[in-house]
This record gives structure tokens, sequence and C-alpha cells, in this order.
């Protein structure tokens, strides 16, 4: 039998990962993928929502051309059958124009798709070809073109002039975009607004006197008769509409630590406005500033500051923001430029009575080998988290996925009407929830070990003998599986694997290999169990669980 000293379980099992703000409920409950047979790539680069849809934007390679048609994919909400594919939209015939759906702007009965020029493209009138967006709106089920909108911006081959962010409601269409015709980096937003059944240009929105134009319009946010407006690298304008017109109110001045720090991106939701700002890891956390106002036509004050809870210099803190009344969800994009990767996170912060505090944690788990793009496009619709991964090697390179995470637990494997043991068990009993290659697991220490740490382990060696932690036997020979397991949970394949018990001493985690597997693997049998451990007064391993096997087939 090997033996662990108590020290160094202890350490082992404190260093697998944080003991606070870990969310029972959450739980990934769906990969999408491209539909089957489509010539597409990136899927997940672009989401946007609206009410019980969300959109996806994907790109097709165009053979002798210099850039890429898209397609924009909708899924609707479909009640008892979950998010099906509602609708594909194509770029309509546009000479000139390629990457249909590189920026999405979604509100209420409008689509908006911004569909960027070729360089050099140059059209009937011998003028070069300009970015354009696409206005899809809602004609009883489905969305159909209604107007093509030239934004004027001529991108060029090395992205200098170009649109950077779209945003669209019933009412209004802005752009914010970066022109060279007016100063190097100078930038503006242009507005579209609803003329009957037609969408004609509104004012031009130049940045409030004294700030210059430089670096302004680099994001947007639309909220009703509100626009938030960036101008990097540490500035905020807010504007709202009144008669007819839009009226600059005030600016937010970010605070930072060192130079390099910049705006990463803007949310509005109702009375409250959020900005992200990026600092260098090793200067300070980079951090999110949360304006508020006690009523409309009122100035914003400073309400509270979000720090960075990611230590890993590699992952984007706050470079993509969703933002309601009383949820924030916050994407932690990888940064990493070489396997193995590190991976993407997504933070969900609740609005309670002091303040906003930390929620969910969302972390999928991917092979170490695949670079997924994940947590840089991000949707909230309801209480599902919508996750695009554009670059995830999954069903094919670069092919994408899309991740959808419930955060209050709808859709969730169930622990209702699971046996009370003190055991680990399967909860597959639906075919249809578990995907190849995947092992939910039940975790049952019984009420006693309630709120108590909880880690999984794994053998592919075997059983027995077992290890012996703090005087309970883990029925697991040590090896290098073991080593994985004990040093990176919920990571990788492991799902949930580290955690806190609920007040009835259980919890779900979950195996996901990804498919299909290596042949020389065909046959192996891996073994799984589970300790708890208690932090009082010194971390101490309270509890050890059966051994559940995991046989894997090619």
């Amino acid at each position: 039998m090997t033996t662990l000293s108590p020290a160094r379980a202890g350490a082992l099992l404190l260093a697998a990962g944080t003991l606070t703000s870990i969310a029972s409920a959450q739980c990934q409950v769906r990969t999408i993928t491209p539909p089957a047979g489509a010539a597409e790539g990136g899927f997940g680069l672009r989401i946007a929502a609206s009410a019980d849809r969300f959109a996806v934007s994907s790109y097709v390679e165009v053979p002798g051309s210099q850039g890429t048609e898209g397609i924009v994919h909708l899924f609707r909400d479909q009640g008892a059958a979950g998010w099906q594919l509602s609708q594909s939209v194509t770029m309509p015939s546009a000479p000139g124009l390629r990457f249909f759906g590189e920026k999405l702007g979604f509100g209420g009965d409008v689509l908006a798709v911004l569909t960027r020029n070729e360089p050099g493209a140059v059209g009937p009138t011998g003028l070069p070809v300009s970015s354009s967006i696409f206005v899809f709106e809602r004609q009883g089920s489905d969305f159909v073109l209604s107007q093509q909108l030239d934004t004027g911006v001529v991108s060029d081959a090395l992205g200098f002039n170009a649109v950077h962010a779209v945003d669209a409601n019933d009412a209004t269409i802005v752009a914010g975009y970066s022109d060279l015709g007016l100063g190097w980096a100078g930038g503006a937003v242009a507005t579209y607004e609803r003329s009957g059944s037609l969408w004609i240009s509104g004012p031009t929105i130049s940045a409030p006197a004294g700030f210059g134009n430089a670096n302004f319009g680099g994001d947007v946010d639309l909220d009703g008769n509100q626009l938030l407006v960036a101008q990097w690298p540490g500035f905020v304008h807010h504007y709202e509409r009144s008669a007819g017109t839009w009226q600059y109110t005030q600016t937010f001045a970010t605070s930072a630590c060192s130079q390099n720090s910049g705006v990463m991106d803007v949310a509005l939701a109702g009375n409250q406005a959020f900005v992200s700002v990026y600092e260098t890891p090793a200067d300070c956390p980079s951090h999110i500033e949360i304006f508020e106002r006690p009523a409309a036509g009122l100035p914003f004050a400073a309400s509270q500051t979000l720090l960075s809870p990611v230590t890993d210099p590699q992952l984007r803190w706050g470079q993509k923001m969703v933002a309601e009344p009383n949820r924030l969800v916050v994407g932690s994009p990888s940064n990493d430029t070489s396997a193995p990767f590190t991976h993407s996170e997504v933070h969900v912060y609740d609005r309670g009575p002091s303040g906003w505090v930390a929620g969910a944690l969302l972390t999928p788990s991917w092979p170490a080998n695949n670079h997924t793009g994940a947590a840089r496009s991000l949707a909230l619709v309801g209480n599902t988290v919508v996750n695009g991964a554009y670059s995830d090697n999954s069903v094919g390179v670069a092919a994408g996925s899309v991740s959808l995470w419930s955060i209050d637990g709808s859709g969730c494997p169930s622990l209702a009407g699971v046996p009370d043991a003190r055991s680990i068990g399967y909860v597959n009993d639906v075919p249809g929830y578990a995907p190849a290659g995947r092992q939910d697991l039940v975790l049952d220490a019984g009420q006693a070990h309630a709120g108590e740490l909880y880690l999984v382990l794994g053998s592919v060696t075997g059983t027995a003998p077992g290890i012996n932690l703090d005087g309970q036997v883990l029925p697991l020979v040590f090896d290098a599986w073991t080593a994985f397991t004990l040093s990176s949970p919920n990571s990788g394949p492991l799902q949930s694997t580290f955690g806190v018990l609920d007040s009835q001493g259980r919890a779900l985690a979950a195996i996901q290999l990804a498919a299909p597997l290596d042949g020389a693997l065909a046959g192996l049998t891996l073994h799984h169990a589970f300790v708890t451990l208690g932090t009082v007064p010194l971390p101490t391993v309270t509890f050890a669980s059966e051994a559940a096997p995991l046989s894997l087939l090619p």
C-alpha cells in the first residue's frame, strides 16, 4: 500500500484550487459544432443574443480570394427540446465584400451583420468598395434581409481602416470605426436610424471637445437610448438620445497603475455602466470599474471595482463582458501562443444587496494541444451563458464550437432519485445527454461531510493495494494519471473534479475524453474515486470513496 504523508496530501489538495466561489449548480449542458457537412470554420467567432435567440458567425474560405465569406446561424430556445438551429443566413450577392459576420449586433427584432470589404476591391463606379452592414429583420419566425448599409469605411490589407464594433436595437444601429481620413488613428461612431420601413444615416458621433478623435470608437455598447463609446487608453464616453438627437453626457476616466493600461470592453445595463481595464499582470490586476446612477437623466458615479481573480498572466480577464442589471459575465480568454495551452475561464457575478459578488466559475475542459479561442465572444440568454470557441479543433482544424452553460442548474444532471450511498456512481441514464467519451459521476459522501472539499482522483493501473491518506484507504494505485488528477483538477478532461459538497454531502463531476479516442487506448480501464477534505484545524482527508471503472472504446 502506498502512503502519502498528511502534510504532502494536504498541500497538494489545497493547491488544487480555490476554496470560495464554487457554484454547485452551474454545468455545461450542451456543445454545438458547425452543422454536419458545412464547409466552414471559426464557428463561434462572434455571438450576439436577443430575447429567445442567439446568433453565431463562422467563416468559409473562398478559393482564389484574399478573404472569406461567412455564415450566421441563428439558434432558438425550443423549450423542452432545448436550443435548436432555426435558420442560417449567408452573405447576399455583393462583389468586393468578404467576411460576412465579422461583427454582430442583435437587439429586439434586428440583426446587424458587418461585412468587411476585400482589400483593393473596386466597385462599378471605379471607387473602392467599403465595408457594409447587412440588416436582417424578423418577419414571422424568420429573419429576412431588409437593407444594406454602406459604412464608407474602406479597410486596407493592414486593417488600419476598420469597423471595430456594431450594436443594434429596433430603432438604432451603431458602428464604431477608425478612418485615416480623420487623422492617424482617428475614430467616430456612425449611427443609423429607422425611418418607416427604411434605415437612414443619422449623425456621426465624434469624441467630446478636448479629447480629439484618436482611438475613439474602439468599442461601443447600445442600450435603448444610451450609448457607451470607448476611447483607448483610458476614457469611456456616455451619450443619451433625446428628442431624436444624441447628446454627450459625461466621461468616465478609468484608474490605471501603468502606461500599459487600456480599456478592453464596455457594457451598459440600465443605469449601470461597466468598463473593463487591462493591466500588465506584473504591475497590478486588471479590473472592472462599475458606474451607477440613481435614475435616467442623472449623472453616473463610481460604485464598485471588481479586481481580477485570475493569476495566470496568459488569461486576459475582462477582454469580453456581457451585462444585465443583476448579472455580469466576464470572459478570460487565453493569450497563450504555444502548447500546452492555458485555457479560458468565464466568471459570473451576481448583484446582491451590498454590491456585486462572484458567482459561478465556468471552466470548459479542453485538451492541452487545443487552442480554442474561447471566451472572446459571449452572450447571456436568461440563465444560459453562450461561449464561443472559434478555433476549437475537436471536430476539425479550427472548426470551432459553442458551449452552453446553465447558471441556475436548469438542464443539468439531477441528483433526484439517485440512491443515497457513500459511493461514486454513474448518472448517464439518459443516452442523449452524454456525448461519446464522457462519464458523469455522482459523488456522495453522506451528510456528515456536507460543505467539505472534495477531489476526484484516478488511476490507469488498478485499485489495489490502494493509497493511504490520513488513515483513509483510497482504492487506487498511484501512477501518472493519479498525479495528473491530483495536481490539475477542473482542467483538461476533468470537469468539476474539485469543489465543495452540497448540504447533503453530494456533488457532480465528469470525465470528458475527446472523441475519437486513439485506438491504442482501446480496452483500457480507468478507475476514479474521490476523497473529502476537512480544513479545521488542519487539512485532513476525512473520507475515501469506492472506485468506479471507466472502460475506453475506440
